[in-house]
């Protein structure tokens, strides 16, 4: 039979993960995606602490932060429209006065390099390889807080850049957390305002950097998202509404291929049983009342209390929730 697609190789697992094993994904927003589609399967997932993050300069700054290899004083504060912001960090961190950033900025640290302490895997997802420099303070940020655009100068980075600081947090990881994995990904998201060439550039840079820490580190490997996307499903039906974003569908599809790749046997299955109640509770019931609803929700029910007996540790009030709704409209 022919075959209609590209299929890519995934290559060999660096690592199987179990429902209970640390994982933490920072990047940028097809991370997002990654990471609280993970979450909401109950996996132990830290999603992108200090917000979504395009460029490599500034993911490896905030896991130099963490891992305490960059003092906090060395933080870029900008003070724009009444608040403090970090250059560094997302806008959830920004408040009224300096010490309130910090005090927030200091907490989330805190947990973060707790967390490391235990991961079994980080996830990298690198987006751009173009970023923006803060013309005062001389530094590449991940946030612009809608300063205006004269503060900025855009730049591509290099190859060699992304990979010597990388070297340094990663040798910083490693010597707090020995055994962890760390996956890189390029996400296939394109980003069209710099043009097609230049998303071309910008991703070849990506890419050449991912390569070169993975032949340096073998605790680094490369999970192919972008090469999924752009061959395997080579169709615009996969991309959403913009066509630069992927659709929900390819998302889905290279969420499959990830966890088929990562997840040992035991939390696949966990993971169906959980995907499956929670597709039985989005369900919106056309006779609410009828004796077929009453079954469903009983049925839900047990199985929903099945899940809570054999994993005891995991955090089913979402689902509680929603089957109490169920039945009170029954």
């Amino acid at each position: 039979m022919n075959s209609f697609s590209t299929k890519v190789e995934l290559g060999p697992a660096p690592l199987r993960i179990g429902m209970r094993d640390g994982i933490i994904a920072i990047g940028s927003c097809f991370a997002q995606q990654m990471g609280q589609r993970l979450q909401r399967a109950k996996l132990n997932v830290l999603t992108n602490p200090f917000g979504i993050v395009f460029n490599p300069t500034s993911i490896a700054t905030v896991l130099a932060y963490a891992l305490e290899h960059r003092p906090l004083k060395d933080l870029t504060i900008v003070e724009h429209d009444g608040l403090f912001h970090s250059m560094q960090h997302h806008g959830r961190f920004s408040q009224p006065s300096e010490e309130q950033l910090m005090d927030g900025i200091q907490r989330e640290l805190s947990e973060i390099k707790n967390y490391l302490r235990d991961a079994r895997l980080v996830i990298l997802t690198f987006g751009t390889a173009y970023a923006y420099r803060h013309k005062a303070s001389d530094q590449i940020v991940a946030n612009c807080h809608k300063i205006p655009s004269p503060a900025f100068q855009k730049q591509l980075l290099t190859v060699t850049e992304i990979v010597e600081e990388f070297n340094r947090v990663i040798g910083d990881l490693l010597k707090l957390r020995p055994d962890v994995s760390i996956l890189c990904t390029v996400s296939p998201v394109r980003h069209w305002k710099d043009g097609a060439h230049h998303n071309q550039l910008s991703k070849s840079t990506l890419l050449l950097a991912v390569n070169e820490l993975v032949n340096e580190f073998s605790a680094c490997s490369y999970f192919p998202s972008y090469e999924i996307l752009l061959d395997e499903l080579r169709d615009y039906r996969f991309y959403a509404e913009d066509m630069l974003h992927p659709s929900d569908t390819a998302v889905d599809y290279i969420q499959q291929k990830f966890e088929s790749l990562l997840l040992d046997g035991e939390a696949i299955e966990a993971v169906k049983k959980i995907r499956r109640i929670q597709r039985s509770l989005d369900h919106r019931p056309q006779h609410a009342g009828s004796s077929a609803h009453r079954a469903f929700v009983q049925q839900t029910q047990a199985h929903l209390h099945q899940l809570q007996v054999e994993f005891p540790w995991m955090d089913f009030s979402k689902e509680k929730g929603r089957l109490h709704q169920l039945t009170v409209s029954d």
